[in-house]
């Protein structure tokens, strides 16, 4: 298994009401787009076999990076699953809930999505 974020390049950072430690937010749209090569560049070395995007930030960035046109709510995407290519394979991707938000909420989801796309093997040019 790999796993990696979505984007390569840090986040925004803003400090706590009260002076508080620094929180981390959503990466930018701009710094989603400057660091999808080094995604891409990633996914092109790792060589995946299935790709499962959590949450809907590191979704909409491979959608962006590979052409999908998909909905942009975890819920109206997740338990879906879209052929990319990669290299000289067609692989699954999906995307489901990221598990650090609402934690329990969703986990059910979140393992039937994982076990539904461990059950599709890569399809490979001939």
């Amino acid at each position: 298994m790999f796993l990696t974020p979505a984007v390569k390049c840090p986040s925004a950072k803003t400090l706590k009401a009260g002076g508080g430690k620094d929180q981390d937010h959503s990466p930018s749209i701009a710094a989603v787009a400057n660091c999808a090569e080094f995604l891409r560049s990633e996914l092109t070395v790792a060589n995946p076999e299935r790709i499962l995007a959590l949450g809907a930030v590191p979704f909409r960035s491979l959608c962006n990076i590979f052409g999908v046109a998909a909905p942009r709510q975890v819920a109206k995407f997740r338990g879906r699953v879209w052929w990319v290519r990669l290299g000289k394979r067609e692989i699954p991707f999906a995307g489901t809930y990221f598990t650090g938000n609402n934690r329990h909420k969703g986990f059910d989801k979140i393992v039937e999505d994982i076990q539904r796309i461990l059950k599709l093997e890569p399809r490979v040019d001939a």
